[in-house]
């Protein structure tokens, strides 16, 4: 089975993969610490709300 056959049923696109993956040999992809704070998931999702609901927000792409 191919990576992009698997990672299409998640929602992600092979691209996404093999990008994360060659950020990951970089080193630039990295787990959070025991004492780091985490913002947890439903925080998240009321962040992005308020952002959509929001005109004075705008999307920001990251290189």
């Amino acid at each position: 089975m191919s990576v992009p056959l698997s990672a299409r049923p998640h929602g992600i696109t092979g691209s996404h993969v093999f990008i994360w993956r060659r950020l990951m040999y970089q080193g630039a992809l990295t787990a959070a610490a025991a004492s780091e704070e985490v913002v947890p998931a439903s925080g998240n999702r009321m962040i992005w709300a308020m952002m959509a609901s929001d005109e004075r927000y705008c999307e920001l792409q990251v290189a």
